[in-house]
């Protein structure tokens, strides 16, 4: 169907994003040298850690930035938003490293992110503060790229589906036509729809005014039924007869009978869908 196959696509270009992310994440390593910290509870309710790191591009792509989660052992630390590393050289101050290359702030400015003190764990703190040089750690989730070596605002950023259109432009194209495909399917759908609608309220229309004048114009005797459940017709000629009688929830009594005496009596025990309701 229309719905299955603008899934299908969908997700074929989903998957291949992702992939092509996960290629690249594997070679951009970044490795923590070393990392102090300066956390103090008592009079301020973030802490700071200062880091130094060495950053090697074994792709064939300018990698400018990185979106990474600090750690401290396996513990994620509690920052208010994703933290974005820039690899900027800092020997030329130009942006981005290229296929192949090693980029490492040492013996320059520290790199440095902020946390919430009171989000940390039990014992958090004192972990930082004993095991920061051993056990701190990045996590790199994402990743942006640019295509030439160039100052920060002489340069454009690019995530993946940017940096990669090329690469992912067929599986675009089939997603864009498959939601196309499906967008006429649901609008022919929907016409067709009130089309018979339409048409189906005019025939039961027709078909119940023909029913309620074929009611009409059919009843030869007519008598009520009691709190028994019983009636009596009085003075009814030999003939064909349909008992007919109906109830509330659609079903109703039609039933052929043959009177050819003074006296006919019948017990009705099945109920049947009611021929004069659609």
């Amino acid at each position: 169907s229309a719905k299955e196959h603008l899934e299908k696509t969908a997700t074929a270009y989903k998957n291949e994003i992702n992939a092509i992310r996960a290629e690249y994440l594997s070679k951009i390593i970044l490795r923590v040298d070393s990392a102090s910290a300066e956390i103090s509870p008592e009079s301020s309710a973030l802490g700071e850690i200062d880091f130094y790191y060495t950053a090697s591009n074994n792709s064939d792509r300018i990698i400018s930035s990185v979106i990474y989660t600090p750690k401290i052992g396996n513990d994620k630390m509690p920052t208010s938003s994703s933290l974005i590393l820039e690899l900027i050289n800092p020997a030329t101050l130009k942006y981005g490293i290229e296929a192949g290359k090693t980029i490492s702030n040492k013996g320059f400015l520290p790199e440095n992110f902020s946390f919430f003190i009171k989000e940390l764990k039990k014992g958090q703190v004192e972990l930082i503060r004993s095991k920061l040089a051993e056990e701190f750690s990045i996590d790199i989730v994402d990743l942006r790229f640019v295509n030439e070596i160039a100052y920060k605002d002489q340069t454009k950023e690019m995530d993946v589906i940017e940096a990669f259109q090329h690469r992912l432009s067929s599986l675009l194209q089939a997603s864009e036509k498959a939601k196309e495909q499906a967008a006429i399917k649901k609008n022919d759908y929907e016409k067709a729809l009130q089309e018979y609608t339409g048409a189906r309220e005019l025939v039961l229309n027709e078909f119940l005014s023909s029913a309620a004048q074929l009611k009409k114009t059919s009843v030869r005797l007519a008598s009520p039924v009691n709190s028994n459940n019983t009636t009596t017709i009085e003075h009814v000629d030999d003939g064909s007869y349909i008992v007919y009688a109906q109830k509330e929830n659609g079903s109703a009594v039609f039933e052929e009978i043959e009177i050819n005496k003074s006296k006919h009596e019948f017990v009705i025990n099945e109920l049947i869908k009611d021929p004069f309701m659609p």
